[in-house]
């Protein structure tokens, strides 16, 4: 008897142990989370969304009303008619696009006059921009509550006003009027030195592009001679004034709010987490839910057994555990991004910062194995590539910021300094940095007034300069290079190749190089440096009649 009391107990206690462990598992996980947001509020961490959105100015004083109502006005660019822009010739070296007469590309013999028009139509609304910006704050009416539902019809808008005023920009280069041209330039970077004021990482991307466009249409301007060292002053000052890194700290902060809201509501709701997470369309009711799936499995079996896991058992074993392991991934990943950027703000450069959320990384990679396994994305991946998008941002701008400062130095000695400790104090507070490894950006005069400026780039190895791409399939794209090189003016035999390929893929109908390039006639000198740049180009060159440009 006493034997069969005992295996009773035993069986008793294990069904017990069987019963009570989802409940015990889910608590365990659910006080893991509350613990780490309890620890995250007692070092000051803002984790609700009310918190976090931004005052609204005095409207008198916010820019955004204003410009919003004149961005509303443009249309959608005309890309047939859009200059191309610092557009890379060789590594190194870039098409001044406002000095070309005409300038083609492979829509247009000559883009000119197509822009001049769209222009001269667009002017006051054009014009609206500058004075917009006048003000001293932006800050867009948002509702931050509705999560990552949020409407954001203006991010667009934002996004194409610095093309239009960049292109502007260039057709006053290339009609002498240079301080039209400054002002538009300029006003590109009022814009993004003041559109800060947007917690939300897909505003911080946009804000990066808009900021790829000014310091595209800042080095047009810098080959203008008749810009003086007083404007290219104002420039420097405007650019300056960017800070990337509170507005990335805001929108990582806001988007952890958001998430733990987000979270909230899909364990309170299955069709909400089936409908953003799973791309599933949730049923009217539970009937015609079970007439879907029944169809779902009678067409594909797979896909309906798939269907019923995710929307039963999986969406309740989410609930219960899981979801509390996403929200602890997804918590402490975006710490780690944040002390990465406080790091890399305070160091000036990004070295430590990334090695730092790479540690951090691994490590909730291993803690947290299973993390958006199911109905969330992986948060971890997420928060290193927009690290990575804000250091870009930030080698883009102390380029230009360095760029700026050697013409100035230029304009006013009437050369080129051997240092860049030769800028210090006269025309930099400090010698410039690469934000890559802190080191000073790597520089030297070259001969006729060019001179070599660069960061090390991603890999963090000093190639001497070298910016030949480290992807074939992107070699236009300047920040690709080996290095990043601030480019120089493409020379005249440069220039003269692309007007070939222009002329050529017009005469083809085709919107991309051609592989063939005539040469037949051109001076030998010529001939021999075509053929050089052509073996970069992956291009032909065949003996048949071609056209001066």
């Amino acid at each position: 008897m006493a034997r069969r009391r005992l295996i009773w107990i035993a069986v008793l206690a294990a069904l017990a142990g069987l019963f009570a462990w989802p409940f015990v598992a889910h608590h365990r996980l659910k006080n893991a989370v509350e613990r780490y947001v309890r620890q995250l509020g007692a070092q000051g961490e803002p984790l609700t969304v009310p918190e976090l959105v931004p005052p609204l100015p005095p409207t008198d004083q916010n820019a955004a009303p204003t410009l919003l109502a004149a961005l509303a006005q443009l249309p959608w660019p005309n890309f047939t008619n859009q200059p191309p822009l610092m557009y890379r010739l060789t590594p190194g070296r870039a098409l001044v696009a406002w000095r070309q007469d005409p300038l083609p590309n492979d829509y247009t013999t000559n883009l000119w006059p197509g822009l001049r028009a769209d222009l001269q139509r667009l002017r006051p609304t054009l014009d609206q921009i500058p004075e917009a910006l006048s003000r001293p704050a932006l800050v867009v009416d948002v509702d931050y509550l509705q999560g990552f539902n949020t409407p954001l019809p203006h991010l667009s808008r934002v996004k194409y006003a610095g093309p239009w005023l960049a292109w502007r920009a260039a057709l006053n280069l290339r009609d002498g009027r240079t301080a039209e041209a400054l002002a538009d330039v300029r006003a590109i970077a009022r814009l993004v030195a003041l559109y800060k004021d947007e917690p939300l990482l897909v505003s911080a991307l946009v804000r990066y592009a808009v900021a790829a466009v000014g310091v595209v249409a800042a080095w047009e301007l810098l080959q203008c001679p008749q810009v003086t060292e007083a404007q290219l002053a104002t420039l420097q000052a405007d650019w300056e004034a960017v800070d990337f890194g509170d507005q990335l700290e805001a929108a990582i902060r806001m988007e952890r709010a958001m998430i733990r809201n987000t979270l909230a509501e899909m364990r309170t709701s299955r069709q909400s987490l089936v409908r953003a997470a799973a791309q599933l369309q949730p049923p009217a009711s539970a009937l015609d839910e079970l007439k879907e799936l029944a169809r779902t499995a009678l067409r594909d079996p797979g896909q309906g057994i798939r269907e019923v896991a995710i929307r039963y058992p999986a969406y309740w074993a989410w609930r219960w555990w899981w979801s509390y392991e996403d929200e602890l991934a997804a918590l402490q990943s975006a710490q780690a991004a944040l002390l990465a950027i406080r790091t890399a703000r305070r160091d000036g450069h990004f070295a430590r910062a990334l090695t730092e959320l790479d540690a951090a990384i691994k490590q909730l990679r291993q803690r947290h194995p299973k993390a958006g396994r199911w109905f969330l994305a992986n948060p971890f991946e997420l928060n290193r590539s927009v690290l990575l998008r804000f250091r870009a941002a930030e080698i883009q701008r102390r380029l230009l910021l360095t760029a700026l400062a050697l013409k100035r130095y230029e304009r006013r000695h009437g050369r080129l300094p051997e240092t860049l400790e030769a800028l210090v104090p006269e025309f930099c507070s400090t010698v410039p940095r690469d934000p890559v490894d802190g080191q000073p950006l790597r520089y030297r005069p070259l001969t006729e007034g060019d001179f070599l400026l660069y960061s090390v780039g991603e890999d963090g190895t000093d190639d001497g300069g070298d910016a030949s791409p480290t992807e074939a399939s992107r070699w236009r794209a300047w920040l690709q290079g080996r290095d990043i090189v601030w480019p120089q003016p493409a020379r005249t035999r440069e220039t003269w190749l692309y007007h070939l390929e222009m002329e050529l893929a017009l005469e083809r109908g085709r919107r991309t190089a051609p592989r063939v390039i005539a040469t037949n006639g051109l001076p030998e000198a010529v001939r021999r440096e075509l053929e050089r740049l052509a073996r970069l180009r992956n291009l032909e060159l065949v003996d048949q009649p071609a056209a001066t440009p």
